[in-house]
């Protein structure tokens, strides 16, 4: 593999690897929201369980409680279902994090290995050189 290759596999990893991250910051904001949501059903569902009786009287009489107690729970099935499908998207989003990561890992240390060496039989080639100059200024 030449180093203009290396070099784009390089630069491709690491935008697959930013890809994927950006993906899973996505995911992690919907599960927030999510969450932030379920808390603000359990507020709501905590501070009408503390109204005096006298102020849910009427309801009662009507069911409206037992109406607002199915849509409650209907609403909290649903969020709970969205956040287990955000939380199956974030684990596959997290599996394909790390292995872009692993990837663009592996092809920076194969970048630098390959400048290493690069490098170091430029400062062989440069020795050589000055070693037959050396050979030649001596032999004058």
């Amino acid at each position: 593999m030449t180093p203009l290759e290396l070099d784009h596999l390089t630069k491709l990893s690491q935008a697959q690897q930013d890809a994927d991250a950006a993906k899973l910051r996505a995911i992690h904001s919907e599960e927030q929201r999510i969450r932030s949501q379920l808390a603000a059903l359990d507020a709501t569902h905590d501070s009408a369980r503390d109204l005096p009786a006298l102020e849910t009287l009427q309801q009662r009489r009507v069911g409206g409680d037992l109406l607002w107690q199915r849509r409650d729970g209907r609403r909290r099935r649903e969020l709970q279902l969205q956040k287990a499908r955000c939380l199956d998207r974030k684990g596959t989003a997290r599996r394909h994090l790390q292995k872009s990561f692993g990837k663009s890992s592996a092809l920076q240390k194969l970048k630098i290995n390959a400048q290493t060496r690069e490098d170091h039989a430029t400062n062989t080639r440069r020795f050589e050189a000055m070693a037959q100059i050396g050979v030649l200024l001596r032999s004058k």
